[in-house]
């Protein structure tokens, strides 16, 4: 009996997260991110979990998120180091604060997802866990094969 309250518990708790991860987006625009890779690693360590939200305007300093090109899905969270217009583009030439080189190419304004204004640090590491495929199995495979079993021997008798 424990071991079923604590699988509720579990899922009532991810189904929180989700509706507030939804509501947060919906409501605020306020977008959670998953940082995976050290390069802001002094700002944002892997594992952090960043709020973003669109803005009116980007300053030099501020942390970005962008769609890096040609990788779709992947989005990159850099500090802006410079700002250039160029044939009336506004292009933002950013830098990851633990990256010994700038990203090689400039980002427009088109392509970023939003600003960085708040950093939960190491909170997503649990969630970094839970995807790894292993994990999934253990957590998810191994037991729902079990539930199954019991369910298809309890319809038998």
């Amino acid at each position: 009996m424990k071991k079923k309250k604590g699988s509720i518990t579990f899922l009532i708790l991810m189904l929180m997260l989700l509706t507030a991860s939804y509501t947060m987006r919906a409501v605020f625009g306020v977008r959670p991110i998953l940082v995976v890779s050290d390069s802001m690693k002094n700002y944002m360590p892997r594992g952090s979990v960043i709020l973003i939200k669109r803005s009116r305007s980007y300053e030099i300093g501020d942390v970005i998120t962008f769609k890096f090109k040609n990788v779709p899905g992947n989005l990159i969270s850099h500090r802006i180091k410079n700002i250039k217009e160029v044939g009336g583009v506004k292009l933002f030439y950013t830098k990851g604060d633990s990256n010994n080189f700038s990203d090689p190419v400039p980002v427009s304004e088109r392509e970023i997802i939003g600003k960085a204004f708040f950093v939960i640090s190491r909170i997503g590491g649990l969630i970094l866990l839970i995807l790894k495929p292993w994990v999934i199995f253990v957590v998810y495979y191994i037991p729902a094969g079990f539930y199954l079993g019991n369910l298809i021997r309890s319809l038998r008798n």
